[in-house]
């Protein structure tokens, strides 16, 4: 018959602390395991943020345009608040000034008039950035007008000057100095106001960073008319007294021409006879030098 054994009994007191102490060791990585999926366990990172427009750069910075209707290309580039830039964001263009610059929704600036403009790109709520267009214009050609005469020595010409930008566009309020290729033949003032002085030609230029021309030919004063007074005489006695009036090309006096006189025979007149005029069987005038006289030869 067979015979049970009673189980071995636990120890007690200190003893039983010590046999504890295995057991514990196998169960501590479990433990430790167990407490990593307890429902403490720190919630997944948040999602990344949304980029959003924090700052707009423009390039160029700044320009300068010489002519009126010459344009410069603005380009913005968007950057979020990483700093990284934000491929295709959207841009509004504005200007300062429309009488100055205009701009149109792809950032091509076109000068209108003379001054300085602010343009602005924005993106986004609050991020903008700005650029300085300068319209300044500056001639790049000059016409004169005339472009061409003929004076006689001694008289006056005044001329005026256009100046126009590289488009053809009158610069206003443009400034000419004047100067003339041979001052012996012709002068200018600083106003274009042009004297002939002797023969021959001469080239008078208007300059403003760019110049012209026009082309002047200078003659000498000629005689061109002669008034004699007076142009009729109704004798009344045998003497009259003439003068004559020596004009050049403009109709001005050539004070010390020298005059020829001449006569020629005119027909039979009573009245000149009555008078006690004659000569023949005709009758005739004298003509003297400058302040000679009409004398008829009394009959006898």
């Amino acid at each position: 018959m067979a015979t049970l054994s009673r189980p071995e009994e636990a120890p007690s007191g200190p003893r039983r602390v010590l046999w504890l102490l295995p057991a514990l060791a196998l169960l501590a990585p479990a433990l430790l395991l167990s407490c990593g999926d307890s429902s403490t366990a720190p919630p997944p990172p948040p999602p990344p943020d949304v980029p959003r427009p924090t700052s707009v750069s423009i390039s160029p910075a700044s320009a300068t345009l010489s002519a009126l209707d010459e344009t410069v290309q603005l380009t913005a580039e968007v950057r979020d608040q990483n700093q990284r830039p934000i491929s295709g964001a959207t841009v509004t263009w504005t200007n300062s000034d429309d009488s100055v610059v205009a701009v149109n929704a792809s950032g091509l600036a076109r000068a209108v008039g003379n001054g300085e403009a602010t343009i602005t790109a924005s993106a986004g709520a609050s991020a903008a950035g700005t650029a300085t267009i300068t319209v300044l214009q500056t001639a790049g050609t000059i016409s004169v007008s005339p472009a061409a005469d003929t004076l006689v020595a001694g008289d006056t010409l005044r001329l005026s000057a256009e100046a126009l930008d590289a488009n053809g566009r009158a610069v206003s309020g443009a400034a000419f100095s004047w100067s003339s290729s041979d001052p012996a033949v012709a002068t200018v003032d600083t106003t274009g106001l042009v004297t002939a002085v002797s023969a021959g030609g001469a080239a008078i230029a208007a300059t403003s960073r760019a110049s012209g021309h026009m082309e002047l030919l200078v003659i000498a004063p000629a005689p061109a008319t002669i008034n004699v007074s007076p142009d009729t005489v109704a004798l009344a006695a045998c003497t009259v007294r003439l003068s004559a009036a020596v004009l050049d090309q403009l109709g001005r006096v050539i004070g010390d021409a020298a005059v020829s006189w001449s006569s020629g025979r005119i027909r039979r007149d009573r009245g000149l006879r009555r008078a006690g005029c004659c000569r023949g069987r005709g009758y005739d005038r004298r003509y003297g030098h400058v302040g000679g006289g009409l004398r008829g030869r009394r009959c006898r």
